[in-house]
């Protein structure tokens, strides 16, 4: 699949996405039942989250992701680094809660925030990792890239 393919594709799966948003709203504006209006909710902004990655996905592929400066990376790694801490503590709580709780429908519905938990915990050290460190524009990178590309690489008249 080559490049424009693939954004095609993925523009697709946005429409898709909110289609999906769409209907949890029509189906759940006169629902009474609190737990199944949720957890449709949860489902649709699942679908929310998925259609503003793919969106980022096609800023990759049209190369709309500017570097990140070394000010925002640190501000950005701060933030990461406390969510990474608020999430490590989420699966912790509900590790210990699910084992206490002895009604299935409520184990299943805590079985399943866990899981997201861990998900968010990976994808979060992946993007402090693989992201955030390599899109970071340091002083020294761009004298580099000045060096690089010099012609004179400083010397009077070249």
């Amino acid at each position: 699949m080559d490049k424009e393919e693939l954004k095609n594709f993925l523009r697709n799966q946005i429409d898709i996405e909110n289609r999906i948003v769409r209907r949890v709203e029509e189906n759940t504006k006169e629902t009474k039942n609190l737990l199944i209006r949720e957890l449709l909710r949860g489902i649709a902004y699942d679908s929310m989250k998925h259609a503003n990655m793919l969106s980022g996905l096609i800023a990759i592929l049209e190369s709309k992701t500017p570097l990140i400066s070394e000010e925002e990376s640190k501000e950005f790694l701060e933030g990461i680094r406390e969510h990474i801490k608020l999430e490590q503590k989420a699966i912790e709580t509900y590790s210990i809660l699910i084992h206490q709780v002895t009604d299935e429908r409520v184990k299943m519905i805590i079985s399943y925030i866990l899981e997201d938990e861990k998900r968010h915990h990976a994808l979060l050290k992946r993007i402090e990792e693989a992201i955030i460190q390599k899109q970071t524009l340091t002083e020294e990178d761009l004298f580099n890239l000045v060096w690089q590309f010099s012609v004179s690489h400083g010397t009077p008249g070249g």
